[in-house]
């Protein structure tokens, strides 16, 4: 279950931000998606802005983002070949 995401549970401040969309979707994935919020016992709408808000979470990384902090840690190199890598004349030529 979504929790948080019912308008009676927002805060005064967030129902004040929200906005009314209007959009054409699929009619079977409209069907779908109405299935699930009532078997979750959430809004179509709390649905709706859950699943868009997981998907622009794994979006790419946005331009302000150091691309340094975003990849920390995701390649482990051996500390000696990277030395001998910034070492290399051509590593200084940028």
């Amino acid at each position: 279950m979504l929790e948080g995401t019912d308008e009676h549970k927002r805060s005064p401040e967030e129902q004040a931000v929200r906005k009314k969309l209007g959009t054409v979707i699929d009619e079977e994935v409209l069907r779908q998606a109405k299935v699930a919020a009532a078997a979750e016992g959430v809004t179509l709408s709390a649905l709706l802005e859950s699943a868009l808000k997981e998907h622009l979470e794994r979006r790419p990384q946005a331009a302000s983002e150091s691309v340094v902090a975003s990849t920390r840690g995701v390649m482990a190199a051996d500390l000696s070949l990277l030395r001998a890598i910034m070492e290399e004349e051509s590593a200084l030529d940028v």
